[in-house]
């Protein structure tokens, strides 16, 4: 059975009061999903070291891979020790879709857009020099150099 502090809230002081930390953005199933996974994983991460033998124990039960076991047992220990630490992720991008910070693609298409479509085009190198130097300045992440020439592509 899990403990009700692991369960993404705690008691408060009246009975029946329930505080609530991420768990209204979980589906049933996701919260359902992450359950199984503390339930699995919270003794686990509360070992020392986690042996090969238990790691595929818990991926037997919870019909994933080792490695994915590893990854959730350091969720756990450097998440907040709640249920949602385990909660199936989101992704922020993927195809399709950017996944850079609108400020950051605006800086990128600033740059492109004043000093790259010109009649002479300066070498990538240089391009990639002048996003840097803009995102610095505005205290941005850098973007990586295939991101901004996958932009000019």
């Amino acid at each position: 059975m899990v403990d009700d502090r692991l369960l993404g809230g705690a008691f408060g002081e009246g009975e029946g009061h329930l505080v609530e930390r991420g768990v209204v953005s979980l589906s049933d199933e996701a919260w359902e999903e992450a359950r199984r996974r503390a339930a699995v994983i919270g003794p686990l991460a509360a070992l020392g070291a986690v042996s090969h033998r238990a790691a595929d124990e818990a991926a037997k039960q919870l019909g994933l891979s080792r490695r994915q076991i590893y990854a959730l047992v350091k969720r756990w220990r450097d998440g907040s020790g709640l249920v949602t630490d385990l909660a199936v992720g989101q992704s922020d991008g993927g195809r399709g879709r950017g996944r850079l910070p609108e400020a950051v693609e605006a800086v990128i298409a600033d740059v492109l857009r004043t000093r790259y479509l010109k009649r002479q085009r300066p070498r990538l190198a240089v391009v990639c020099r002048d996003v840097t130097r803009e995102c610095r300045a505005k205290g941005f992440r850098v973007p990586a150099r295939n991101t901004v020439a996958s932009r000019i592509a």
